[in-house]
């Protein structure tokens, strides 16, 4: 495995112009193009030739950024990996709530190579994605979670965002905010042995 945790989106903007914050986040993006790029180097190197076809591998983590984003084509379309998030139900593709804008997305990955996609395919074998550990944003008056319903946004400027039910089993406590475990969801692939 090849964990990876790629800059993050955040620009903090306080006391900062449009420009000031627009060129931030540009640095942002062009950061996570080049760590795309370093990590696909990375696995190129690391598995040449026929062995990036043969090997049991996987690249993970937070790459910070939603499937369709061009700052990570390098590493999610172009490096010959399989996402296998990208082969459950359009539904249930995010791994992460933004909870002051109320947008869930994918920033987290599991990139297979190809001899472990064909082993987990062969096999019938998906990635689960543990929503429990997500706060929330206090109860709704019936004493349901709030909010009620989140959109899955497949990039910043998704014009159809997926409406998606926000009401699903939280894990002991985690409705108390103080115990709400991260605003990202681990998820777990079974390997084929």
């Amino acid at each position: 495995m090849l964990v990876n945790h790629l800059k993050s989106k955040f620009v903090d903007t306080k006391g900062k112009t449009a420009e000031q914050i627009a060129a931030e986040k540009q640095l942002a993006d062009e950061r996570r193009r080049v760590q795309a790029r370093a990590v696909r180097a990375i696995v190129r190197a690391r598995f040449p030739a026929e062995s990036f076809e043969t090997e049991l591998f996987a690249v993970v983590g937070d790459l910070n950024d939603q499937p369709a984003s061009p700052w990570l084509r390098p590493l999610v379309g172009q490096a010959g990996l399989h996402d296998a998030i990208g082969g459950l139900p359009a539904a249930e593709r995010w791994t992460h709530w933004w909870k002051s804008k109320n947008r869930a997305g994918q920033l987290d990955y599991l990139l297979l190579s190809p001899a472990l996609r064909r082993a987990t395919e062969r096999r019938g074998i998906l990635p689960r994605i543990e929503r429990g550990g997500l706060g929330t944003r206090g109860r709704l008056a019936d004493g349901s979670t709030a909010p009620r319903a989140t959109r899955i946004f497949h990039s910043d400027d998704d014009p159809e965002p997926l409406p998606i039910d926000f009401q699903f089993p939280r894990l002991g406590g985690v409705l108390e905010q103080a115990l709400a475990a991260s605003d990202h969801c681990p998820v777990f692939l079974d390997v084929p042995a």
